[in-house]
């Protein structure tokens, strides 16, 4: 039933402006829960060495807390709460996850969930329910692609992959039982017209793997292709109702003969070139977005040909070079280990003789799965997957059960306690964001939009938010250049917290608009040291020193 819950925590984020944290929150708190309920009825044997790997990924960031001027010091703390939280399913579900992932309502609770996501997804696109800004959930709202609950192409699709892993490895095991195949022709056909070329190459390296590992291989291939054809068709017929709708649908595959990687390319590039001036301890977790623009700068410079796929992001879209990046040698040493130590367990799993039929197979495919796609996208670092991962990763490494003379009940309990927090942290983001949303027409300067705004602001997990909706808000209703400056503290704590430039670029602008040259150089100043290589400089160098004195027009990208 926690399991359930967790699976359905993506159907609640309502329409909020950052909805990514809140579905985070939410999961997390419902997998912790989920966890603690696993360490109560099998609680595991005590592995002192299992810390040995969390205490390496906090060195660095104790360094930065204690040592470092770390732009913003709370994305330290919130990569930390994740990866702790992570650490606690993995440990309290250590001793049950590997019969847990086996069980037949393990895996009727993902047939029934990945139908549910993919169905979802289809009344989505067909609109089935209008789309309408002021909804309830955010689900029902402006996002195409069949991408369901989870409200990104890429993501949805991961999911429905490991839904597909399951089933299939069930049905081999029982002798091809059809019910298991047939509950995963629709999350196939999803996969198929979402158009995400991750999730169909992960296909077919599925296919593949299966084919190479199952001892009867005419018999695989048969039953794969039958239901790969079958969810062709239907994806198929989607593809022609939606066309027939006259709706925007791209063709199915299509994107596969787009290379897509430029962006790839320009993130990756920038974030190697942050790693190399901070090799030791990195720049600081979550704080990659803060040095991004400047590191950006340098990698548009030597590529421009990327010119076009420039970005703001706080994520290297992948987990190797984003601990590089951001934990230096230190951060590195983590990852490197832990992948390390996975590849280590796959390989002694694989040359089992026959491999499908090993305990932890399922747990293989899907940690493998979840570690490629790290390796191109933000999956793991979303808490809905890190929550999985942590889930899978105890079915990888299965202990034995702790023997013990009476339940401890009240130390059980204190494993409760994260999940908590959280939830409650998820109850507030939410329902704040929600009273924002109530006054976001009102004037910015009136009793009541304040009111609303300020416990936004005022808190470190949303202040991004509760500012941006201020920002939005003023934009809007075209507030007058005297409102942007005496805003000033907010705007220089929304350029910390934000990481990004944006805000000093606003106070610039502002600086200009006010005709107030004191200021501006004085801003203009602090934006070219924090950002000495930024491509913007030479621009606002220019207008310093001439532009401003001429009332030539300052442009902002």
């Amino acid at each position: 039933m926690l399991w359930f819950l967790f699976f359905i925590t993506p159907f609640f984020t309502t329409i909020i402006l950052d909805y990514w944290v809140a579905t985070d929150l939410l999961a997390l708190g419902t997998a912790l829960l989920a966890g603690a309920w696993m360490q109560y009825i099998t609680p595991p044997e005590k592995n002192p060495n299992s810390w040995i790997l969390l205490v390496l990924f906090f060195i660095p960031i104790f360094i930065h807390l204690v040592i470092q001027d770390t732009p913003n010091p709370w994305g330290l703390v919130k990569y930390s709460i994740y990866i702790t939280a992570i650490f606690l399913i993995f440990r309290m579900s250590q001793a049950s996850s590997h019969e847990w992932i086996q069980s037949t309502s393990w895996l009727a609770l993902l047939a029934i969930t990945g139908n549910v996501y993919a169905l979802t997804g289809v009344m989505n696109n067909f609109n089935i329910f209008p789309e309408d800004q002021a909804s309830l959930f955010a689900l029902w709202s402006f996002f195409p692609d069949f991408a369901g609950p989870l409200l990104q192409r890429n993501l949805a699709t991961l999911f429905l992959l490991i839904v597909v892993i399951s089933l299939w490895v069930k049905s081999i095991r029982d002798a091809w039982d059809k019910r298991w195949l047939v509950a995963s022709v629709l999350p196939c056909a999803i996969i198929l017209i979402s158009n995400s070329r991750s999730a169909m190459l992960f296909l077919i390296l599925l296919v593949i793997v299966l084919f190479v590992l199952h001892p009867k291989k005419k018999s695989c291939l048969l039953h794969l292709s039958a239901v790969l054809s079958v969810s062709l068709l239907i994806a198929f017929q989607w593809h022609e109702v939606l066309q027939s709708m006259q709706q925007s649908v791209t063709l199915l595959g299509s994107r596969l003969t787009e290379t897509g990687v430029s962006a790839r390319l320009n993130i990756w590039y920038s974030s190697w070139l942050m790693f190399m001036d901070h090799p030791w301890i990195g720049v600081g977790s979550g704080n990659l977005g803060s040095y991004f623009a400047d590191y950006q700068g340098q990698s548009l410079a030597l590529h421009p040909e990327w010119i076009e796929m420039d970005t703001m992001t706080p994520w290297s879209h992948n987990i190797m070079l984003q601990h590089l990046a951001e934990a230096g040698l230190l951060g590195g040493a983590f990852i490197f280990l832990l992948i390390g130590i996975i590849v280590r367990r796959i390989y002694h799993i694989l040359k089992t003789p026959n491999p499908i039929q090993h305990p932890s197979f399922s747990a293989v495919l899907i940690v493998s799965l979840l570690l490629l796609h790290g390796l191109i996208s933000i999956s793991l670092l979303q808490g809905f997957f890190l929550a999985l991962f942590g889930l899978y990763l105890a079915a990888l490494f299965p202990c034995s059960v702790e023997t013990r003379s009476s339940p401890q009940t009240i130390t059980s309990a204190l494993y409760v306690l994260p999940a908590f927090y959280l939830l409650l942290i998820a109850y507030q983001y939410i329902h704040t964001q929600a009273n924002i949303r109530a006054v976001f027409d009102d004037n910015p300067d009136s009793s009541r939009f304040i009111a609303a705004v300020a416990p936004a602001i005022d808190n470190p997990w949303q202040a991004r938010v509760g500012l941006a909706y201020l920002f939005v808000n003023m934009d809007l209703t075209h507030a007058p250049a005297h409102q942007w400056v005496n805003l000033y503290p907010y705007l220089y704590e929304y350029w910390l917290l934000c990481q990004e430039p944006w805000g000093l670029k606003r106070l610039i602008l502002q600086a200009h608009l006010a005709d107030n040259s004191l200021s501006e150089i004085h801003l203009a100043k602090q934006y070219r040291k924090k950002f000495p290589k930024n491509v913007w400089n030479k621009q606002l160098l220019h207008h310093i020193q001439v532009g401003h004195q001429k009332h030539e027009a300052l442009e902002m990208e």
